[in-house]
């Protein structure tokens, strides 16, 4: 995870799976930001440079893993965020089908709108100009700006694009290469691949959490230098921020953006403005728009055109201690379950500790699901079996709570709020 631009494989701790001695874990490293992502949308600066580097260390794990005394036919892909969406995104590749058994994307898709753009060279020229390299036509004299350039002025400037908060974080990204780039790893968007039957047929195992968006609504219950949550900007920059918080195609003109960006607040708040009141209709609209729709797309292509199975969970467990509570600076915010409150009891992270008793006794089913899903056909959390979606008219799922499984069918994915949280202290501001 990190956006495609901060992270590490030092980040996340793998005691819940080594303890049990039953896999090996495998961490990639690879480019991020501008130095993994940026494109000029041609061959000078074709882009995707991060995912090249996953599959090339993919690759390497299949030559050599059985050294380490791993099994080279049971290779199975795990991300979280936009390392769910790289997972799915390897997946595009037919020939996934000889190095990996599998995937597992934790919120995050191919088809997750943060996951690709079609093209990046507008971006790239903007961000070359802010370092500088002004006045630039053509590709060649960009990339030639941009290697005089000292790294650590390449890969900081990132902070210019940023215009609300962290907001606009993850502007690099996967894209759409040209045609006539050497070997690209992208040169169709993902729904169109897994239409056309294209996709590597292997098992994929796609999540999401009931409030998936707290990550990046949270960051909207800061409180500004006047006191006021930052919720409140939204009433006159909501046009403005939209397109960066839900990440807009780059090639959409000013008319379409504000367009949709109107929809979207008409969808979730109605004729209500921005305010802590409103806070969890905001963060509905991020969950659903940045993850579960993604999720819903995906799910729903591979059933009908795929040949292989297809799985989905939706996690409800809340955490007790969570990112959300760091990033609106706000200790005793119980927002619901968010992004990584299923991902944490699988690799370890400090500021989850310690785990509750139920949280420890779900880290054990989740680390046995996938150890579950790499070993055989069928796999289940707890005694709930994951049913396939391949063929079904409904969508199948598991839905993970505190004390118990069930499995569901559904015509769409559930939005699911979780009743039994205390949400006064929102309205206490």
């Amino acid at each position: 995870g990190g956006a495609w631009t901060f992270g590490s494989s030092l980040d996340d701790g793998v005691e819940h799976f080594m303890s049990r001695g039953n896999v090996i874990v495998v961490k990639i490293n690879y480019r991020v930001g501008p130095l993994g992502f940026l494109s000029t949308g041609d061959n000078v600066l074709p882009g995707n440079y991060g995912l090249k580097d996953q599959r090339l260390a993919i690759q390497w794990i299949k030559q050599n893993i059985d050294r380490f005394g791993g099994d080279p036919e049971k290779i199975v892909l795990l991300g979280f965020g936009t390392g769910g969406s790289s997972v799915h995104l390897h997946l595009m590749h037919k020939d996934m089908e000889k190095l990996v058994k599998g995937g597992i994307s934790i919120s995050g898709t191919a088809t997750s709108p943060f996951a690709v753009q079609s093209s990046g060279h507008e971006l790239a020229f903007q961000y070359a100009k802010k370092l500088g390299c002004d006045k630039l036509k053509t590709s060649i004299k960009l990339k030639e700006c941009l290697k005089k350039m000292p790294a650590d002025n390449l890969v900081s400037g990132i902070k210019y694009l940023q215009v609300f908060e962290y907001g606009n974080f993850g502007a690099f990204s996967p894209v759409i290469e040209s045609p006539d780039s050497e070997k690209p790893f992208l040169t169709e968007f993902p729904i169109e691949t897994i239409r056309s039957g294209r996709s590597a047929q292997v098992p994929w195992l796609a999540s999401y959490t009931t409030e998936n968006g707290i990550y990046n609504a949270a960051l909207l219950l800061k409180r500004s230098s006047n006191g006021r949550a930052k919720i409140e900007e939204l009433k006159s920059r909501w046009n403005e921020l939209a397109p960066y918080f839900f990440s807009y195609p780059y090639f959409w003109k000013r008319s379409e953006r504000d367009n949709h960006s109107r929809k979207l607040k008409q969808q979730y708040l109605g004729y209500r403005n921005f305010s802590v009141e409103n806070y969890f209709d905001v963060q509905r609209m991020f969950t659903n728009e940045l993850y579960k729709n993604g999720v819903e797309a995906a799910l729903d292509a591979h059933r009908k055109y795929g040949d292989s199975p297809v799985y989905a969970y939706v996690y409800d467990n809340p955490a007790q201690k969570s990112f959300a509570q760091l990033l609106s600076r706000q200790k005793n915010l119980f927002l619901g379950t968010g992004m990584g409150d299923d991902y944490y009891l699988m690799f370890s992270n400090p500021l989850r500790n310690p785990l509750r008793v139920d949280e420890k006794i779900s880290s054990v089913r989740l680390v046995k699901m996938v150890e579950q899903f790499a070993q055989a056909g069928n796999f289940s959390y707890e005694n709930c079996v994951f049913p396939d979606n391949r063929g079904k008219r409904n969508f199948q799922l598991l839905a993970i709570k505190r004390t118990y499984c069930k499995v569901m069918e559904a015509k769409y994915l559930p939005d699911i709020v979780s009743k039994n949280l205390p949400r006064s202290p929102l309205i206490s501001y």
